[in-house]
């Protein structure tokens, strides 16, 4: 399975885990040059089949001509997987790397998976939906619907809300709103700040932002957006595995106004945490949180993120329901069932290819 390095996300170590404990013995590629030159190692492991995850890792680079002779080195290790007669497994999470670079060599390597891969594997069916339009009718059927699982005990929980409010100094009656993550341009946060900044200052509102500046030009964008609203507090910085707990339950909402996002592993987490969503309804996020869980816009209406964000004023009653609610429904996503799942497709290649 390659690759394995999610900066922080358990997804990957949660479902090998699980697949360990389904009889699935998993050789996870995570350091840099084994990722790179990948071929070694897998033929060493002798595998009964090949999974991968995000492709941009193989061949995203700041230089051009360094992206294309790390393409090229993907290209001839795949090529000699495939001359093996390994089945190959592709995860879709996203169909394209968010930051948009080398969309050409982005495009020849999806479409080398789409031909090549024996499975596709995508989080909901609105992914399944949107890969079966741009996939040739003959590749369709590859596609499987495998859900992600969920983060309940991925994390430390002990911290209750009350003990957060006082370790972070927020007042107990405020209105909490959180964004917790990466600060990258297409997660919205700046649309998010701008959209904030109007609401009605009678109302008792926060708004925190943490997470690693991984956009140095959008992260001084946002600190001239802020311009010391006293509402505003913005952490800038990589949020420990201990910190998270923290953040989510000093909150009442969290926000993710995606500008473009299939599956949202943030979404995942709030609602592990027992949050109420605001986000937009694009992806797979409608198939997680319903109108009983949070509050979906339309990501294309200029005012749609503002509107949501009123809304919870609105109905700040309900948010703990809300909270309540999605926990229910993502616990029904646990790794033993995302595992057997995956197995499965496994399985079938193997029967197929007689291994």
């Amino acid at each position: 399975m390659l690759p394995t390095d999610s900066k922080g996300n358990p997804y990957h170590d949660l479902l090998i885990a699980r697949l360990e404990d389904c009889g699935v013995r998993v050789l996870g590629i995570t350091n840099v040059s084994r990722r790179v030159l990948f071929l070694g190692r897998l033929l060493a492991f002798r595998p009964h089949c090949v999974h991968f995850h995000w492709l941009h890792p193989f061949f995203m680079s700041r230089h051009g001509v360094v992206a294309q002779l790390r393409f090229g080195l993907f290209l001839a290790q795949f090529l000699l997987i495939k001359g093996l007669r390994l089945p190959v497994v592709w995860t879709v999470h996203n169909y394209g790397n968010h930051e948009r670079r080398h969309p050409r060599l982005e495009r020849r390597m999806n479409r080398l998976l789409e031909y090549n891969a024996d499975a596709v594997i995508v989080h909901c069916a609105a992914a399944r939906e949107i890969l079966e339009r741009s996939f040739d009718p003959v590749n369709r059927k590859k596609v499987r619907v495998v859900p992600h699982g969920n983060y309940i005990g991925a994390y430390p929980e002990h911290i209750h809300r009350e003990a957060a409010r006082e370790a972070m100094g927020l007042d107990q009656e405020d209105l909490v709103y959180l964004f917790l993550g990466g600060i990258r341009r297409y997660k919205g946060v700046l649309e998010l700040v701008r959209a904030f900044k109007a609401m009605d200052p009678e109302h008792r509102l926060t708004l925190i932002l943490a997470g690693h500046p991984q956009d140095r030009e959008v992260t001084k964008e946002l600190s001239r957006e802020i311009d010391g609203d006293p509402r505003i507090r913005a952490v800038f910085q990589f949020v420990a595995d201990e910190d998270v707990q923290r953040y989510m339950n000093a909150a009442d909402v969290v926000v993710a106004p995606f500008q473009d996002v299939l599956t949202s592993g943030s979404v995942i987490l709030a609602m592990s945490f027992g949050r109420a969503i605001v986000a937009p309804r694009i992806g797979c996020i409608p198939e997680l949180v319903t109108e009983r869980g949070g509050f979906l816009y339309e990501p294309r209406d200029p005012d749609g993120l503002g509107s949501a964000l009123n809304a919870v004023v609105h109905h700040s009653d309900s948010l703990a329901s809300m909270g309540s609610r999605n926990r229910r429904a993502i616990a029904a996503h646990d790794w033993r069932s995302v595992a057997e799942k995956t197995r499965d497709v496994y399985a079938s290649l193997q029967a197929r290819a007689g291994v």
